[in-house]
């Protein structure tokens, strides 16, 4: 099974583990969306409006800024057990893509989904990391977004849906993670990140006392 399938099937089987794992009884709240959001067939939603959104969410972006010419500022990161973990803070990240010398990864073949390219992805996440964790990012290198798919237990926000073969897959703008149980072992959340094309990504991950930054770049 080459990347891109094995990416699809990862991110299918994570979004329904973490559709059914989340609020088993819990009925779906009212959806309203946003003003000024709506982009055509992505428009975006805002689940669970009612709730008050939690300081960390107001932390800005704070990402490399890129000049015309610039190289992608590619994260450095070490091979653990097989996989290759971008980043050395207390949140890294696993992509599902074949990578190069240069470090930068291969989304292949892989299946579009509304234009966008799903990855499937694992959030390694240190036990010194206590509290939820914000995710969020942009293309460094143009005016879009990175995308998210959900993990178990996580608070998904902006929503869009990528309507591409079926089924039909939601994917969000912010994620936040889970809080961490006590422990002395990290954990690791499987999830996925949509992108639009080749470039170069930034994620920031925040939390309680710290705020790390991922940059890889995508290519064919």
């Amino acid at each position: 099974m080459g990347v891109g399938a094995r990416s699809v099937a990862l991110i299918m089987a994570g979004t329904l583990a973490a559709g059914m794992t989340a609020c088993p009884n819990r009925k779906a709240p009212r959806e309203t969306s946003i003003l000024g959001t709506d982009q055509g067939n992505l428009s975006l939603v805002k689940p669970d409006r009612g709730v008050v959104d939690p300081p960390l969410l107001q932390r800005p972006l704070r990402l490399p800024q890129l000049g015309a010419g610039q190289p992608c500022p590619i994260t450095k990161g070490t091979t653990q057990q097989g996989a290759y973990e971008l980043g050395s803070g207390p949140v890294r990240l696993i992509l599902d893509a074949a990578r190069d010398p240069r470090g930068v990864f291969h989304y292949g073949s892989s299946s579009l989904y509304n234009r966008f390219r799903l990855l499937a992805a694992r959030w390694i996440v240190e036990p010194s990391a206590r509290g939820a964790i914000f995710l969020h990012g942009e293309r460094l290198d143009a005016n879009q977004g990175i995308w998210f798919l959900p993990t178990v237990g996580s608070r998904n926000m902006y929503r869009a849906t990528a309507v591409g073969q079926l089924p039909v897959i939601e994917i969000f703008r912010w994620l936040l993670l889970p809080s961490q149980n006590a422990g002395s072992r990290a954990r690791a959340l499987d999830g996925g990140t949509a992108t639009r094309g080749p470039g170069c990504f930034g994620i920031q991950a925040d939390g309680a006392g710290f705020s790390s930054v991922i940059v890889f770049r995508l290519e064919r």
